[in-house]
């Protein structure tokens, strides 16, 4: 069996597994139970006993669960953590069942898919009108669903271009430092190539380290795919759909996943890991950036604090990301909401909008070292407007965009990671494409 059928097969496993989860959510009883715990002094009625799932390394933090209780000593919060991989099967299973499930944190680009399930309880009668001014438009657009949103998230995300100086200077590789002085991707790969066969480089020296997400992963590669195209261009171009990589209505990708302009992105892509070009490997080392032996590395800004705490023996810093036509970056992150059959809405949505207020996601930010979704909190914190989150804050602010938007983003996320692996292995870019709109179309419900 080549590779390409095997993540064919395993993308299908996962449509199943999708459909079931709807399935699911779509039946099961009643509402989750309303729990207090004993009358006090202090809370005549009882406290609020808020129950929740989220990953095991998601948001909320206990710290912001500490600050929430102590400002409301008659709630209490009580949370499940699952590892991230098993979180959107879980959440299904609870949100469908009798739990007493109040707060659901996941994956911001899932919103839609929880939205339209009737997971999730719409918030706009909590929210405070200074949020819609306040908070950033993609993070806004994401968590949108038919005019009504269902979070306000806190935390977003962003992909930086990582470099070790050490090993670029010793090359002679100078590294673009502002968003105007951006390099092309080709210019990246040359950059990158010149790099990992330098003199200080060797065999064991990658010109870009593996994504940490794994071959093919949505949020890392599809921007260099998506940014061959043009949101300028005329609607219905192929540029402009190139750009959207899905319809408006987010129930077509014929046209968008498989045009001209994105199979020659995907061409481009297929040659960081193919031919006497590859300078990145097929499957991801581990810390290979951290270790010292890849001279760039695309990811998330978090990896900043990951490299102070190593206290690496190199210096480094980051870029701007590469682009071809369209420099852009994917948004978004961990986020909360509130499920719809709990018995508590009212405390369970002030809890989300509290902690994602200005004050709380400040502070929160500040501890955690995430980028903030409030342009007051990113204003607030002069560590985001000087290196090495400077970049990434800049980038997220002028060329952030949504991954793209659909009600089936679970089933879209998996069949272009599939694809996007396959042809970092070695498929055909444009029969792969196609082949992946075939398969992908049927599953946009």
């Amino acid at each position: 069996m080549n590779q390409g059928t095997k993540r064919t097969r395993r993308g299908a496993t996962a449509a199943l597994a999708l459909a079931a989860i709807m399935t699911v959510a779509g039946c099961g009883g009643g509402g989750g139970q309303s729990q207090t715990g004993p009358v006090t002094e202090e809370c005549p009625e009882g406290t609020t006993i808020l129950h929740g799932i989220t990953s095991t390394s998601g948001y909320p933090l206990d710290s912001q669960i500490e600050w929430y209780e102590e400002a409301n000593s008659c709630v209490s919060v009580e949370l499940q953590r699952v590892p991230f991989d098993q979180l959107g099967e879980t959440i299904s299973v609870q949100a469908a069942g009798n739990a007493p499930l109040d707060l659901i944190g996941y994956d911001g680009p899932w919103t839609k898919n929880y939205a339209s399930l009737g997971i999730l309880a719409p918030l706009d009668e909590y929210i405070p009108e200074e949020f819609y001014d306040d908070v950033l438009p993609t993070t806004l657009a994401e968590h949108t669903w038919n005019d009504q949103v269902y979070s306000t998230g806190l935390q977003t995300s962003g992909i930086g271009l990582f470099y070790n100086k050490t090993l670029t200077d010793e090359a002679g590789v100078d590294v673009p430092t502002s968003l105007n002085e951006a390099w092309t991707w080709d210019e990246a790969h040359e950059a990158m190539l010149t790099c990992q066969q330098s003199e200080s480089g060797s065999s064991d020296v990658w010109g870009l380290a593996g994504s940490r997400y794994g071959t093919g992963a949505l949020n890392a590669w599809l921007p260099m795919l998506r940014g061959h195209g043009d949101p300028t261009a005329p609607e219905g171009s192929s540029a402009a759909n190139t750009f959207a990589a899905i319809s408006e209505d987010g129930l077509k990708v014929d046209g968008f996943l498989n045009t001209p302009e994105m199979i020659e992105g995907a061409t481009a892509y297929q040659s960081l890991f193919q031919g006497d070009t590859a300078v990145s490997p097929e499957t991801p080392i581990p810390d290979s950036f951290l270790n010292g032996t890849a001279c760039f590395d695309l990811d998330i800004p978090y990896l900043a604090n990951d490299l102070e705490e190593a206290d690496v023996d190199f210096e480094w810093g980051v870029a701007p990301v590469p682009h071809t036509v369209t420099p852009i970056v994917h948004t978004g992150s961990i986020t909360i909401g509130v499920a719809s059959k709990s018995q508590n809405i009212e405390a369970a949505a002030d809890f989300v909008v509290e902690i994602s207020g200005e004050e709380m996601a400040t502070r929160y930010a500040e501890e955690a070292g995430v980028l903030p979704v409030r342009n007051s909190a990113i204003d607030a914190i002069p560590e985001l407007h000087e290196p090495p989150l400077e970049i990434p804050v800049q980038q997220l602010r002028e060329w952030g965009e949504t991954r793209p938007q659909t009600t089936s983003y679970l089933a879209y996320d998996q069949f272009v990671t599939d694809a996007l692996a396959d042809i970092a292995y070695g498929a055909a870019p444009e029969q792969r494409l196609n082949q992946l709109v075939e398969e992908l179309e049927p599953n946009l419900r």
